[in-house]
């Protein structure tokens, strides 16, 4: 392979990557993320059950690829939803980097790193990107000769060379590394005794396959500057949930990327709950006017509305609310589902006006008093309404044949509005 052409295969590859950016992992330490680090990392792993194993097997087989192109894919699709919808990625890979048969038991670290880069389509199914990753990896493969540090160096100036070592995706040695035969690594402690770990990217994601034991074991190993334990424990539950969901139920595989969930159990349920908005009209229920009312039965004397300098206890607010439902009954006989519309500024009187509207079974309609008045007049033409709450500031808004009135707080009286058949159906 001429080194020439591999430069320009890379150039090509990485033009118009946003490397500018970090990737949107979710930081609990994001201030670190432009400052020098300690380099003090971590790692959090979890093993897959052996029918889980044997599922992600047996589907790398019936689909012609390896273990590491299928974790791949999985971590594409992973880093895909954890974004929230970022189509844009590059994850790095290790590579053997000994493509001569001589140098198969030649000791010493000749491994290369190469981004890859995939432009993911959020329609496409697990089995399309599984092709797509295929694919990918064999044109990467061909130039992975080419040296990490002059990828790099050369790429176009949009590319971040930072990002590009924020995730990576390693492997197992009997998938990337020969070694010699009877030849063994054997892991040191620190001098310490303390097995201190170095985080070289913020996030490596490590999958290790025990053929023989019929084993996988996922490992995170994490930067302790960027990120607490606890979320990284969360992040290997998301993978491993991803995992279940892809090979454990087969159609899932055959939905879109855009489709699967992260989401945990409890996350599950708790949106299980905030979407059961069924409610039973067959119990008594009450209007909001009876309601507020009850409310204020209960506790007079507790503040209901703060505003800037201003506050209203729920009692004086009940006493300002009977004040103008019983001057819109009376004086403007305002009856059961008439309109009334009010063009008031974000106010104390915006909140009387609203509930004393309620009170007395007419329909609220808000108007803003940032519309043009030709706007305005329009919206009145089209509610139909007669009357028009409105502040000293907004009064100029509309025309003097318009019946307009001030809407205040200030007012203590014990009157009430005449009673009305208001019901759950009304559009009051």
């Amino acid at each position: 392979m001429h080194m020439t052409e591999a430069k320009l295969f890379w150039e090509q590859t990485l033009r118009g990557y946003n490397g500018e950016k970090h990737f949107p992992f979710p930081y609990d330490h994001p201030q670190r993320l432009t400052s020098p680090r300690s380099g003090r990392g971590a790692t959090v792993s979890f093993e897959l059950d052996t029918e889980l194993v044997q599922l992600i097997t047996s589907f790398a087989h019936q689909s012609k690829a390896s273990l590491y192109q299928v974790f791949l894919t999985t971590y594409f699709a992973y880093l895909f939803k954890l974004a929230q919808n970022e189509s844009d990625l590059c994850v790095l890979s290790v590579v053997a980097n000994r493509p001569l048969r001589e140098l198969h038991s030649m000791v010493g670290m000749l491994v290369n790193m190469i981004p890859c880069r995939l432009q993911l389509d959020p329609q496409c199914s697990f089995d399309e990107l599984l092709v797509t990753v295929q694919n990918l990896l064999i044109n990467a493969l061909v130039h992975s000769q080419f040296p990490y540090q002059k990828i790099v160096s050369s790429m176009p100036i949009s590319v971040n060379t930072e990002f590009l070592y924020e995730t990576k995706e390693e492997y197992g040695a009997s998938e990337s590394i020969s070694l010699v035969d009877d030849i063994h690594l054997t892991r040191v402690d620190s001098l310490d005794g303390s097995n201190t770990q170095i985080a070289i990217f913020d996030l490596i994601i490590t999958v290790r396959h025990d053929p023989d034991n019929k084993s996988i074991k996922v490992l995170f190993n994490y930067s302790q500057d960027l990120f607490d334990k606890c979320t990284i424990k969360t992040m290997t539950e998301r993978f491993h949930i991803l995992l279940r969901q892809l090979f454990e139920q087969n159609t899932e595989r055959q939905q879109p990327i855009f489709s699967l969930s992260l989401l945990l159990s409890n996350e599950v349920q708790l949106r299980h709950e905030l979407n059961s908005t069924y409610l039973d009209y067959s119990r008594s229920l009450n209007c909001l006017p009876e309601d507020f009312a009850r409310h204020v039965d209960m506790q007079p004397q507790k503040v209901a509305i703060v505003l800037d300098e201003q506050s209203v206890t729920y009692g004086e607010l009940l006493h300002s609310v009977n004040q103008l439902a019983f001057r819109l009954s009376t004086e403007f006989n305002v009856q059961l589902g008439d309109i009334v519309c009010q063009c008031v500024e974000r106010s104390i009187e915006m909140i009387v006006g609203q509930l004393g509207i309620l009170a007395c079974g007419a329909t609220y309609v808000a108007l803003s008093p940032n519309d043009p008045p030709s706007h305005l007049a329009i919206l009145i033409q089209q509610t139909g309404s007669r009357l028009i709450l409105v502040q000293p500031t907004t009064r100029d808004k509309f025309e003097s044949i318009i019946t307009t009135l001030h809407v205040t707080y200030d007012i203590q009286t014990d009157e009430l509005p005449p009673p009305v058949g208001v019901k759950l159906d009304n559009l009051a």
